[in-house]
């Protein structure tokens, strides 16, 4: 099952660290998970901010709340009717970050921050949890969100009872969790609360393994945060070539959680070592990890110089690794790491002009691509084939390095099949993507 290279979402976990206002939100697993109740609940008329509790759904909220919703834009015409869910700060209650479903004409909708700082927006509610990282949601209406809050409750219920014993139950455990798939949230910053308890969760009963398997399973749209271990244990994951790719990647893609890696030399090492990898993907993804040595500084001089020493080293492992790579996706990650380094690309004119990979975010294909060359270039489009015909996606966003980007259409479900991929510049120049295939279920995987 091979993974996307993920230089997006490596990408963005450095400013994200940075930013002290990020407002996370979650789907209704998610929120069942961290909320203490729940209910169906009506704001008081000429008093902002007061409701009534009409139903408990889950847990025993106070009859009447005073909740500060100032954060939330709720949509024009929303009902004053509300589904709530509600934690408890200071010893009152309080809604759960992004815990709130409004209704608008019978339909439901959620929130997300899409400014930050900022407060929460009111997007449509579709079906659940995959609206968060698919494209092409229509919002749906109460009865079917009823339907789908009493499925996340039956799923968190189901995790509490397999928690017992993770590693007897990690079939079950991983089965509670959506498809494994390559596509990512993109606006806001969605966590994957329950999948990210179930990794926790193995990793602490020692099934590293299986917590990567459940990082596989994760489309958050931000990747820190997770508790798997040491890098130096997921390192080791990474370096053991008898595993399967996918698990390795997964292993670096967990190391980034821990915010001190980047200036651990043996971490490192253990990554600049995998340059050398017989796989691609792991070449690629290792490339990607050690080069946020090149974002990383410090006040204080001993850990700069450290730093300094690391940098060097990386440097000149891509020096090595760039004179004979061949693979797209890995002088892709060469060339990105010498960007975010403030490096000139050694010269190489047995090379394409240019190198692209692509991700997936809420329906739209995001293609990226660097200039191994000074050639310049103009986006044309992403075309291909699905299953067999020919196909150019209604949703797509291109970044060329040294060219202008380009976007266009809107966010859409990926149809079921199977997919070949491509993007094409100007000049007739077309940049194989690799495939992709879409299960039945909706869920999309790369195939760099």
């Amino acid at each position: 099952m091979p993974r996307a290279l993920l230089v997006l979402a490596l990408l963005s976990l450095v400013g994200a660290r940075a930013e002290a206002k990020m407002m996370e939100h979650f789907d209704l697993a998610g929120l069942v998970l961290r909320s203490d109740a729940i209910a169906i609940a009506e704001r008081t008329p000429g008093k902002p901010s007061h409701y009534r509790v009409v139903k408990a759904l889950r847990g025993k909220p106070p009859a009447a709340l005073d909740l500060d919703d100032s954060l939330y834009d709720f949509p024009a015409k929303a009902d004053a009717r509300v589904y709530v869910f509600l934690t408890t700060h200071e010893g009152a209650p309080y809604i759960m970050p992004s815990g709130i479903r409004a209704i608008v004409d019978g339909k439901v909708w959620r929130f997300e921050q899409w400014n930050n700082p900022g407060g929460w927006t009111a997007v449509r509610q579709g079906a659940d949890p995959s609206d968060q990282w698919r494209g092409g949601a229509t919002a749906i209406d109460v009865a079917e969100f009823e339907r789908e809050l009493a499925a996340a409750i039956a799923r968190v219920d189901a995790f509490t009872a397999a928690s017992a014993d993770p590693v007897k139950h990690r079939a079950q455990l991983l089965a509670l969790l959506p498809p494994a798939g390559d596509a990512r949230a993109q606006g806001g910053f969605y966590v994957d609360e329950l999948g990210r308890r179930v990794q926790t969760l193995l990793a602490k009963a020692g099934d590293l393994d299986g917590a990567l398997l459940a990082v596989m399973h994760d489309h958050s749209g931000i990747e820190y945060g997770r508790e798997l271990g040491t890098a130096a244990q997921l390192g080791a994951v990474a370096a053991d070539a008898s595993r399967p790719a996918a698990i390795r990647v997964a292993a670096m893609r967990a190391i980034t959680s821990d915010y001190t890696f980047f200036n651990d030399a043996s971490t490192i090492r253990a990554l600049v070592a995998l340059y050398a990898d017989a796989s691609p993907l792991v070449r690629a993804a290792a490339i990607v990890t050690s080069s946020q040595v090149f974002d990383w500084s410090s006040s204080d001089p001993a850990d700069q110089k450290k730093s300094g020493v690391l940098r060097g080293e990386v440097r000149g492992a891509l020096a090595k690794t760039y004179a004979k790579e061949t693979a797209n996706l890995v002088l892709h990650a060469i060339a990105d790491a010498y960007e975010r380094g403030h490096l000139r690309l050694p010269e190489r004119r047995d090379l394409p002009a240019f190198a692209a990979t692509v991700a997936i975010a809420r329906g739209y294909l995001q293609v990226d691509v660097v200039c191994l060359r000074g050639t310049k270039a103009r986006p044309v489009k992403v075309s291909g084939t699905h299953d067999g015909a020919p196909w150019t996606p209604a949703g797509f966003n291109i970044t060329v390095h040294c060219g202008d980007g380009l976007g266009g259409g809107a966010d859409v479900a990926l149809a079921p099949g199977t997919y070949t991929l491509a993007v094409e510049l100007s000049g007739n120049q077309t940049i194989p993507l690799g495939g992709m295939f879409v299960d039945a279920s909706g869920e999309a995987q790369l195939a760099p």
